[in-house]
């Protein structure tokens, strides 16, 4: 699986379908139909919301969005009974950028 790269303080929208076996999607499941787990850097995240959703006019696939609050390596690892599978996005999050004008104060 690959690594995405995102800034921290920003959601992170990525998306999963679900399989009731091997040709036919799962439509209809609902946030309370799926377990996450956040790690950073190899630990347990405590207390980052995870939000699922079905995707609308896609049937059996689904939304995930969450928003990691500080810089390293995070992954979010979503559990679902259908099938009995997990699916698991792999994140390294930098800073947050920040711009400012290059010009000194006082000019347009």
């Amino acid at each position: 699986m690959s690594v995405r790269y995102v800034q921290a303080l920003v959601e992170v929208p990525d998306q999963f379908s679900v399989w009731a076996d091997d040709i036919t999607k799962a439509p209809g499941l609902v946030q309370g139909d799926f377990a996450a787990v956040v790690y950073l850097d190899g630990g347990v995240a405590e207390g980052v919301p995870v939000v699922i959703t079905e995707i609308p006019n896609a049937a059996g696939e689904y939304r995930v969005a969450w928003t990691p609050t500080c810089a390293g390596y995070w992954e979010v690892e979503i559990c679902y009974p259908v099938g009995r599978a997990v699916w698991k996005g792999r994140y390294d999050v930098t800073s947050p950028v920040l711009t400012a004008t290059s010009r000194p104060p006082g000019y347009a």
